[in-house]
Parts: structure tokens; sequence; C-alpha cells
């Protein structure tokens, strides 16, 4: 496949995000840049094939998908899922940001930041998220992002203690995106009711404090 795009930051983590969504592996990539009339552009060549679980081959259909879903992304007008984005239902207050930091003087680790609206179980579900991906979190930190939003920093390396590379930045933005939408959609716990004292011959009985008072 042969990608021929503006050059603008976060073009690759675009690809890697949109390349995830569509189940496609990155078996080899070729990335040049050039001098267009309208400005930079780059020119990426990608072997690409089909997740191995699913068995199947790669088609044009899914080079139509893959444009279409790459060019939504780097253009805001499209969710990873492929899903448009209302601009009425995602103001700037509740949208979710995800980019990275390479820490200064540091070879190996770089950071995750995730700024969003604060919510129960949000850190929780990022950090398994980013352990079922295979890095090691190697320090977190957290601040007000003013209002009910948050700003957490995870840092974060790769088994063999290297930084992620984009491919792998741009998969792990994708699945950290897809937990946050699942943490906001999630439907909070009923509240646990509290026991109902019962009565006996006229004594009041508390079973979860198991007095007596008549």
């Amino acid at each position: 496949m042969c990608v021929v795009a503006d050059d603008q930051p976060g073009l690759l983590s675009h690809l890697g995000t949109a390349l995830t969504t569509q189940s496609l592996d990155l078996l080899a990539a070729q990335v040049y840049g050039r001098v267009a009339p309208r400005g930079a552009e780059v020119v990426d060549l990608l072997w690409l094939r089909r997740d191995e679980a699913l068995g199947s081959a790669v088609v044009d259909a899914d080079m139509a998908r893959l444009a279409g879903l790459l060019g939504g992304l780097a253009t805001g007008e499209l969710r990873a899922d492929g899903r448009a984005l209302d601009p009425r239902r995602a103001p700037a207050a509740s949208a979710t940001l995800v980019h990275f930091d390479d820490e200064k003087g540091s070879k190996g680790s770089t950071s995750l930041i995730l700024e969003t609206v604060e919510r129960p179980g949000l850190f929780r579900a990022v950090l398994d998220a980013l352990v079922r991906a295979g890095v090691h979190l190697t320090g977190s930190r957290r601040a007000s992002g003013g209002a009910d939003r948050v700003v957490h920093r995870f840092v974060i390396a790769e088994g063999n203690g290297a930084a992620p590379d984009q491919y792998r930045r741009g998969v792990l933005q994708a699945e950290v995106l897809r937990v946050v939408e699942l943490v906001a959609h999630r439907e909070p716990r009923p509240a646990a009711k509290k026991p109902t004292p019962a009565r006996s011959d006229g004594i009041l009985i508390d079973e979860a404090h198991p007095l007596f008072a008549q």
C-alpha cells in the first residue's frame, strides 16, 4: 500500500490506529519525504497482512476502508472505530487527548499522556490496558486539568527497555482511547441496599450489626 499525505504531526500515530482498527499487521515500511507545490508531503510504502487469527487475505475493499479511516482521523472527523464525530456531542470540555512525550535525558522510556474527564475507575482501566499491551510502567503522575478534567502521565518502555516506536505508539494510543470510551459509557453500579432490620417477638435485630435492641 502506498500512502501519500501532507506531512503533519500525529500522522504515523493515526496510521497505527487505522491499521489496528482494521485488524491489519504491518510487516515492513519505507517512509520518504518530498516537497510538493502546496508544502511538505510524506510517501509511505507499506507491506500489510491480515491478522493471523482472522486468516483472510487483504483485498481492495480493505485498502479503501483504511484510506477513508486514515483521512478521517487526520482531519478529526472520525473516531478510531470509524464513527463520525459530532461536535455538538464532543465539546472541548469532554474531549480526550492522548499523546506522547519523550523523556529528556532518557534513552528508553517515553511518557504517554492522557487528558480527559475524570471518572471512577479510569486510572485502573488504563493501567490494565497498558499492561495487557505488553509495555512496562516505570512511573506515573496525576495532575488536575481544570474543572473536572485530569491529566495522567504514564512513563512506559518496551520489554527490552526501548521506547515504543511509531507503530506501537499508534497501537497504544488506540487502545487507551478505546478504554477511556468504555469507562465513559460504563453504567454506574447500583448502591448497595442497607439490610432491613428484622423483628422477632418485639425485638429489633440488625443483621449487619448483631446487637439487640428493645
